[in-house]
């Protein structure tokens, strides 16, 4: 499903543009740390894969959370694996019902990410996702 075609902008780009699309509907506050946009530009595949994963959780919180305001934080970490990207996008939408049928964002995150979860917090929904890196070790991005 993820095309690299499809996303040939960087990451800060993205962010940009979804705030104005969303403007008036929802605030996303985005915080990812420098050396996350430098791998994004560095990694094309975790590029696309990260804005689908981000795209299609912020559909989902305003059509079916009804969300206001989302909070978006994407990291890096090193495990034996590899490199992960570690993406939470939180927001303060309805909760999820446990009998919620899943539909076409579950195939595009099942294709964004290696795994995620949506979580009910007390006062909204998180997006939970790992988005492998393909770069070497960590110190090559910073």
């Amino acid at each position: 499903m993820l095309d690299l075609e499809a996303s040939p902008v960087s990451f800060e780009e993205f962010i940009s543009q979804t705030q104005r699309v969303w403007d008036g509907i929802m605030t996303i506050e985005s915080h990812v740390q420098p050396e996350v946009l430098k791998l994004l530009e560095q990694d094309p595949f975790a590029n696309a894969a990260v804005i689908e994963t981000v795209r299609e959780g912020a559909l989902n919180a305003v059509r079916h959370g009804h969300a206001k305001h989302a909070r978006l934080l994407v990291e890096i970490e090193e495990n034996s694996q590899g490199r992960i990207l570690r993406l939470h996008l939180e927001n303060d939408g309805d909760l999820i019902s446990p009998d919620s049928d899943s539909g076409f964002g579950t195939t595009v995150l099942d294709d964004s990410t290696s795994s995620w979860t949506l979580e009910n917090l007390p006062n909204g929904v998180v997006l939970k996702a790992e988005i492998p890196a393909s770069l070497g070790s960590l110190s090559s991005v910073q």
